[in-house]
């Protein structure tokens, strides 16, 4: 049998898989198995907008991704929150969030997905 810790390489876990290799000798047959590590998506992340409204509390924030399972987060101000898919515009994933309730304007924003992450600096009006 081969035993294969695919977490020291960066893979999820998976189950034991029992290999057996019969050549016609009684003698046990060393080989070696190589995995290649998984393909890092390219990051297309881009915010197309930050816009924080003081006299209303409210922080608004758009981006794109060229995936469709982006699932896009955003991170300010400790705090950490889903985006909103909007459409698909052009071939780019149109992603939203709206805060009406942030006290205080961020300097910066941070969207990530799977693919990476970008940061933006906060536009305030």
């Amino acid at each position: 049998s081969v035993k294969i810790s695919p977490e020291t390489l960066g893979y999820e876990p998976v189950a034991s898989a029992p290999v057996s290799l019969t050549t016609g000798q009684t003698t046990p047959q060393d080989f070696n198995v190589s995995m290649q590590p998984p393909v890092q998506p390219v990051n297309t992340i881009v915010v197309t907008k930050t816009l924080y409204t003081s006299r209303k509390n409210t922080l608004v924030v758009d981006a794109t991704s060229d995936y469709q399972d982006a699932n896009l987060i955003i991170e300010f101000s400790g705090k950490t929150a889903p985006m909103v898919f909007e459409k698909l515009f052009k071939g780019k994933y149109i992603w939203s969030y709206t805060d009406t309730n942030v006290s205080l304007a961020p300097v910066t924003v941070t969207v990530s997905g799977p693919e990476g992450a970008t940061t933006a600096t906060v536009v305030v009006k």
